[in-house]
Formats: C-alpha cells, sequence, structure tokens
C-alpha cells in the first residue's frame, strides 16, 4: 500500500520485483561503499542539540561545547564488528536426552468423549483428546494444561506475595540454565510457535500452553525444564522488580484499585491483587522464599493431572508424553495441604453504596453495580448456567438500548453486563460497568437499575428472547474452539461436572421460554445491587 501510494502521489518508481531487487543491493553492498554514501548526510556533529531532564540532573550543567566535545570524542573511537550473541544448540544435552526412556503406563477410564486416560509410571494422569486423525497442516494445534489442587492456600499468610508472584518470577528468569535471553534466541532459531506459563491460585498450580504440533516435544521440553530445573538468579529477580515497578505507568490503576476494593467486600478466590495493591507486594517478595516454595508446588507429579486436546496422532503425543512427563521425577517430602483458611473473607450481606477514591488522575467516573446470590455450586447445573447466560446478554441488549441507543440524554459510550460464578463462596453475581461524566453517575445509575427491575418484573420480550437465544444456538453450529474443548475436559476432570454434547444443549436452548429466563432474573436479581462508584478527588470535593 505504501509503494502504490508512494507512486501515484510522489511519483516513485515501484517495479513488481522490488523485493528482489532490493535483496540483490544488499547483497552486492561493500562496507567502504556504504560508508562512503552515508557522509553526504551525516557532518561531524549535530546542528541542533536539546537535552531534556528534570530539575537538578547533573546533565544539565553541561555547555553546550561540552556537549560538542563529546561528540567529536566519540566520533574518533574505533567501531568494533557486531559478533551475534550465542544460540543454544539445545534445552535438554543429549546425554540426559538419552536418560530420558519411555517409561511404562496403563489405560484408565474417562467420560470423555473421543478422549483416553493414561496413568504414567511416576503416577502423572494424562488425557489425551484429539480431535481428528489425521490433521490438516493448518489446524496442527495443540493445547494443554497441567494442574495440581495446591496453591497460595498452603502456605501462610506471610508468604502470600512470595507466592503469587512465582509464576512471572521464573519466566522472568529461565530454565536448564538458561536465562530469558538465551531461551528465547533457542526458540526464535527453532521457529517456535507458541506459549507456555506456570501459574498459581488460591487452590491450584500447574502449567498452561498451546503451540503448533510441530513444537510439541519443544513445549514438554520447557515442562520438564519447568519442573525440574527453574533457573532462579538474584540478576534476573533485580530486573523482575524493577521491569515489573515500571510496568505500572502504563496500567489502567485506577480500575484496578477499583476491583481490589470490590474484593474486600465481595471476595473472589479466583482474583489476585492488581493496581497499588501487587505494586506494593512487589518489594514483599522474597527471593528464598519463593525458591523454596516452587520447588515444593512443582514437584511431586503423582498428584498432577495433564489435559491435552487438538489435531494430533495420538501415539505420536502419547509417546512423548512418557518421555517427558513420564520421567519427571517423584518428590519424597510430604504433600502439601491448605494449611489455614486465613484467605477466606466474610460477604457483606446487605446492599450498599461505596465511594472509592481515586489513585491517579481521572476524568470519568468509573461505576460497578453487582447484584450477589448465594447459590449452592451442586444447583448451578449447565442448564442453570445456560439461562443464566441468556439472561446476562438480555441485560446487555437493554441496557445499551437505553443508556445510549435510545437515550436523548445519553451519558455513556459502553455499557457492559457480566456474570459469574464464583465457587469458593458459592455465590453467582452479575455485574454492570460503565464510565461516565460524574455528574451523569446517579442518573445512569438509576437507569441500570431500571432495567433490571423491569427484567424482574415481567418475561423479555419474545423477539428480544429469540434473537439471543438463537444466537446462543447459532454459535453451538459453528466449529468448537479448541480452547473450549479444554475448558470443558477441565471443568470434567477438576470439578466434576457432566459432559455435555453440543446437540444436547441446542435442544435445551430451543425448549426454553422468556419465562424460563424471567424466573431466572427473579431469582438471581431480586436483592438491591452492591453500588461502586470511583470519582476523582476533585469530584469528590
Amino acid at each position: 500500500m505504501d509503494g502504490i501510494i508512494d507512486y501515484y502521489v510522489n511519483n516513485e518508481v515501484f517495479p513488481s520485483n522490488k523485493n528482489k531487487i532490493l535483496q540483490d543491493i544488499l547483497k552486492d553492498l561493500k562496507l567502504e561503499e556504504f560508508n562512503n554514501k552515508i557522509k553526504q548526510y551525516l557532518s561531524g556533529t549535530p546542528n541542533d542539540i536539546a537535552l531534556a531532564a528534570h530539575s537538578g540532573h547533573p546533565i544539565l550543567s553541561y555547555s553546550e561545547e561540552d556537549i560538542r566535545n563529546l561528540f567529536l570524542e566519540i566520533n574518533s573511537f574505533s567501531v568494533q564488528p557486531f559478533i551475534p550473541p550465542h544460540v543454544p544448540s539445545s534445552l535438554i544435552d543429549s546425554v540426559s536426552q538419552s536418560n530420558l526412556s519411555k517409561g511404562y503406563y496403563k489405560e484408565g477410564e474417562t467420560p470423555i468423549p473421543g478422549a483416553k486416560k493414561y496413568i504414567l509410571e511416576n503416577g502423572i494422569k494424562i488425557i489425551l483428546k484429539p480431535l481428528f486423525s489425521k490433521p490438516p497442516v493448518a489446524t496442527n494445534i495443540v493445547s494443554f494444561q497441567g494442574f495440581v489442587q495446591k496453591g497460595i492456600s498452603c502456605f501462610p499468610k506471610k508468604d502470600f506475595f512470595s507466592v503469587v508472584n512465582i509464576p512471572a518470577i521464573v519466566k522472568n528468569s529461565g530454565v536448564g540454565g538458561l536465562d530469558k535471553f538465551e531461551l528465547n534466541r533457542y526458540l526464535v532459531d527453532e521457529g517456535f510457535q507458541g506459549s507456555i506459563s506456570p501459574y498459581i491460585e488460591y487452590d491450584e498450580s500447574g502449567i498452561k500452553g498451546s503451540v503448533s504440533l510441530k513444537d510439541f516435544e519443544t513445549a514438554l521440553q520447557l515442562v520438564y525444564l519447568y519442573f525440574t530445573d527453574p533457573y532462579f538468579t538474584s540478576v534476573a529477580f533485580k530486573d523482575w522488580k524493577s521491569t515489573m515497578k515500571a510496568s505500572f505507568v502504563h496500567k489502567d490503576i485506577n480500575r484496578e484499585d477499583l476491583l481490589s476494593a470490590i474484593r474486600e467486600t465481595l471476595p473472589d478466590n479466583e482474583f489476585l491483587p492488581v493496581g497499588t495493591q501487587a505494586l506494593a507486594g512487589i518489594e514483599q517478595t522474597d527471593l528464598s522464599r519463593a525458591i523454596e516454595i516452587y520447588h515444593q508446588i512443582f514437584t511431586n507429579p503423582v498428584e498432577y493431572s495433564f489435559l491435552i486436546a487438538g489435531n494430533f496422532p495420538e501415539d505420536e503425543v502419547l509417546d512423548l508424553c512418557r518421555k517427558y512427563l513420564g520421567n519427571l521425577p517423584i518428590s519424597k517430602k510430604d504433600t502439601l495441604s491448605r494449611k489455614e483458611d486465613w484467605f477466606l473473607q466474610d460477604i457483606s450481606i446487605e446492599p450498599f453504596s461505596k465511594i472509592v477514591p481515586s489513585t491517579k488522575p481521572m476524568e470519568l467516573a468509573m461505576v460497578r453495580l453487582i447484584y450477589a446470590h448465594p447459590k449452592d455450586k451442586n444447583s448451578f447445573t449447565w442448564k442453570e448456567e445456560i439461562k443464566a447466560e441468556i439472561l446476562r446478554r438480555a441485560m446487555m441488549e437493554l441496557l445499551m438500548r437505553r443508556l445510549r441507543f435510545e437515550s436523548d440524554i445519553g451519558g455513556t459510550y459502553q455499557v457492559v453486563a457480566g456474570m459469574n460464578y464464583v465457587q469458593l463462596y458459592e455465590y453467582n453475581k452479575y455485574f454492570i460497568d460503565f464510565s461516565c461524566e460524574p455528574e451523569n453517575v446517579e442518573r445512569l445509575v438509576s437507569e441500570c437499575r431500571e432495567v433490571v427491575e423491569a427484567l424482574i418484573k415481567n418475561p423479555m420480550d419474545k423477539d428480544l428472547f429469540q434473537k439471543l437465544a438463537q444466537g446462543m444456538v447459532k454459535y453451538l453450529n459453528e466449529p468448537e474452539r479448541l480452547v473450549d474443548v479444554l475448558n470443558n475436559m477441565y471443568d470434567l476432570e477438576k470439578n466434576g461436572k457432566v459432559w455435555i454434547n453440543r446437540s444436547v444443549k441446542q435442544d435445551f436452548i430451543n425448549s426454553l421460554t422468556p419465562r424460563d429466563i424471567w424466573q431466572s432474573a427473579r431469582e438471581y436479581l431480586r436483592e438491591d445491587p452492591y453500588e461502586y462508584k470511583m470519582l476523582s478527588n476533585s469530584s469528590l470535593e
């Protein structure tokens, strides 16, 4: 596009074989020729020089003559040829590779359709779900997740940030004696396509990844090294601390602090510190303790389950799992268990309105309304999830109509309705998010409440219901995404949910009526909402 524009606007030549011509020019270009040419554009010193620094910085004491003399001095230095950094030849050396034999395994049972379960010699359980026996080249993607039901809750409160920050620290360090730069050079040189990340949550830890089939062995090598040979160093730890602190300059601290304030009264076991809390937690992280905890979590593979889904030949993937996962050493130490429930909080029962002062300057106010309803996890079945999702979509549609599209006054560009189930505390919550000018906050909150009250008072319009329901049916007709397959496997293996075929879900959706969704609205939205509002300090004044 740029070439076409330059041709017509600036009358520049744009030959069809431009790239080939450029390649030939660069191939034949000599150093002396380049240096002679570039001298036409560069004088001995810059014509103009500008310095920018905060008040009192030593650089501001330099005179113009001092600066120009520095340039002249630098110009006299000899230039050393660039030497490309070393690229490692392998992740695991040949001797170690030869010791990784394909161990014994036995078959297990799984209710997941089209999947097979295997128990490796060291106790690791793997469930393979190949989507095609002969996968097309363009879709050779493999997603996996290995997890154990141990996490933050297994350690005392004083270790909280040392546990929470472990995944980021190890990702910033490296594995197998390679720092993150060496590791990245190796992966780039190999043409590695994918991502792999360890994670630690309140009641679970593990490692997730999604890679091309050709890189699956490399992925398992990385998994093996994350378990057996993480490369923690004090230099990498200091780099992580400084990088993390710098990253907060670009984050939406106000939104993150609003979410943190919400969790003080409506706790969520899946929510980890963000914003100001996370920034403060950097200095509360102890490297020695983090290393000790990491080794406690990522050992004893007998407790781990690995779920693998994608387009792959089953025998080939099984052999690779036997070689790398099957050779993870078994720890002789005691297994971890939840030490105490220090992280559990009481949930405020009575709805209220809370104003949260902003951390940084802000123009628009941020608002979140939350409708929370206790719900036993055993009664929140897949059918309940479907009805709850249709209700969420109805809220989204009606809120956008009321607050934006059909409003004569307006006040917000976007309003979002969300829903999720908090398993540890066993409650379902719907939330409404929007931003607006401070003077519009109370009016828009009132309008949101009116939309919800209308959903409780009467069943929604039949045409709207059909639009939302058929949208879900249409989605279920589309090819299932790999991430959804893996999530379904996870829900069954960890949470004991039932595997439901898409056709069964479609039949259930088609059997629903507006009255069914109305009943859900009366259950989940009948209480007044919690109101959280973040305003700037100037607005509060």
